[in-house]
């Protein structure tokens, strides 16, 4: 749409350049500047704040056609500071619901640490179990026999009575 100077906007209003410039400091009215770097008022923005605007060559009547023109600019006020505060408290629910969710992700967050925490002790536990159980599989290594001097002596009189001759001959006559 088109944008008006703050004197057009007021003019179009129905209302003084005072009322364009508190209303814009407020908030409640948008304002840009065009090229030239004056302040200019979109016209879709003057009817949402205050209604219909008057057309060019319609001269507001000095004291019923201000007022009226007043009166439709509160009530539109009125109706946006209503907009507007509602929004405000969807917008603080929202936000309250937000924190409430973080608040309870921060929750699981801690307890997931704490059983992964748990998890990680049990684990280190099993495998001191698992390591005994180990070596209690292997068990105990049994030391390399060295030989009595009561068996290296039956040894040798096993030899000994194998090397005879008349031994020799027996067990060939046996083997037959």
């Amino acid at each position: 749409m088109a944008q008006l100077t703050m004197r057009q906007a007021a003019t179009a209003a129905g209302v003084s350049r005072q009322t364009i410039y508190r209303v814009a400091d407020a908030g409640r009215l948008s304002v840009t500047e065009n090229r030239q770097g004056q302040k200019v008022v979109d016209t879709s923005e003057l009817i949402r704040v205050f209604g219909a605007l008057q057309q060019p060559g319609d001269s507001p009547a000095k004291d019923t056609g201000n007022l009226l023109r007043q009166s439709r600019g509160t009530a539109g006020l009125d109706a946006t500071t209503t907009a507007l505060q509602i929004e405000v408290a969807t917008l603080k629910a929202q936000l309250d619901a937000s924190r409430a969710i973080a608040d309870n992700l921060r929750d699981q967050l801690a307890k997931a640490e704490a059983r992964e925490g748990q998890a990680r002790a049990d684990a280190a536990r099993m495998m001191v179990m698992v390591e005994k159980q180990m070596l209690l599989l292997e068990g105990p290594k049994a030391p390399t026999a060295q030989p009595s001097e009561t068996t290296v002596h039956q040894a040798a009189s096993i030899l000994a009575k194998a090397r005879k001759p008349g031994n020799a001959k027996e067990r060939v006559g046996r083997d037959s």
